[in-house]
């Protein structure tokens, strides 16, 4: 009993710290007005290192949160949502092999994550962005829609493309920092998985 708390315990101090460090990258990139979200580079990492319901408390703390001190509105917390879904679907699949059931996981099971929620963030996202906000994104992509709408000029296209170069490349990093970050925690808790 007194573990299980422990693990909880664990659990919930994961997904706080880590929703406050997604906060965090989605302001960085605001401020540096990179061309990247940032909103949610941890949540991979949660998922692996507290499971299916700690993604989607990290997703939804984060989404929050940035709603509430940014521009970007709820609708596009399904696609945070996204990332931590198809992030467990991965990991289950992996651990449903065997292999890595007593094993931490590779780094490829963290790249497919990466790939398959940049692809369903993108495709949500750019849903989202035509129907809801009449193509608008957020500012640090909007110069990459410009840019394109000025050769292209439809911008639903422009929008959709940028959001999906965009989507791609925010979560290909995501994986990258969550595997780092899962090494690092394996590292420091060797018993959990």
């Amino acid at each position: 009993m007194k573990a299980k708390l422990k693990s909880h315990f664990q659990n919930a101090l994961i997904v706080l710290v880590c929703s406050a460090l997604n906060y965090a990258g989605s302001l960085l990139a605001q401020k540096i007005t990179i061309p990247l979200y940032l909103d949610s580079l941890f949540t991979i990492f949660v998922t692996a290192a507290a499971g299916f319901w700690g993604g989607i408390a990290c997703a939804l703390l984060s989404s929050f949160a940035i709603n509430l001190s940014s521009f970007v509105s709820l609708p596009f917390m399904l696609c945070h949502v996204c990332t931590a879904l198809f992030a467990n679907l991965t990991f289950f699949r992996y651990r449903k092999a065997g292999v890595y059931e007593k094993k931490p996981l590779p780094m490829d099971a963290f790249l497919w994550v990466g790939l398959w929620s940049g692809l369903s963030n993108a495709l949500l996202g750019n849903i989202i962005s035509i129907q809801i906000f009449s193509s608008q994104t957020a500012p640090s992509v909007d110069i990459i829609t410009q840019g394109i709408f000025a050769v292209i000029p439809n911008l639903n296209f422009a929008a959709s493309y940028s959001g999906t170069v965009t989507n791609i490349t925010d979560k290909a990093i995501s994986a990258g920092v969550s595997f780092a970050s899962y090494k690092i925690f394996l590292h420091l808790f060797p018993v959990r998985r």
